[in-house]
């Protein structure tokens, strides 16, 4: 609604590249990799997108993202599943 933010997605296809220990979380920063640490990360495709005041963005259910306000933001996520929201790989 107001601001800027930086999307990065990482499609599920690489889940098991992405030290999930805990199910929803990873432990790299896609922007930041330390591929001492995480060496598997290391040729993982990222899709950057940046979203405008006013914008909207779909991401399906499975792809990891990363968010970061570039500016003061407003904004609004839904979440409206029909069924709980898990993903198993």
């Amino acid at each position: 609604m107001y601001g800027r933010k930086e999307f990065t997605l990482v499609s599920p296809f690489y889940t098991p590249r992405l030290y999930n220990d805990n199910g929803f979380y990873s432990s790299v920063d896609p922007k930041h990799p330390d591929y001492g640490r995480h060496p598997k990360f290391e040729g993982v495709d990222q899709l950057e997108i940046l979203l405008e005041p006013g914008e909207a963005l779909l991401i399906p259910v499975g792809w990891w993202h990363r968010v970061e306000s570039l500016d003061v933001c407003i904004s609004l996520s839904f979440n409206n599943f029909a069924y709980p929201n898990r993903y198993v790989w």
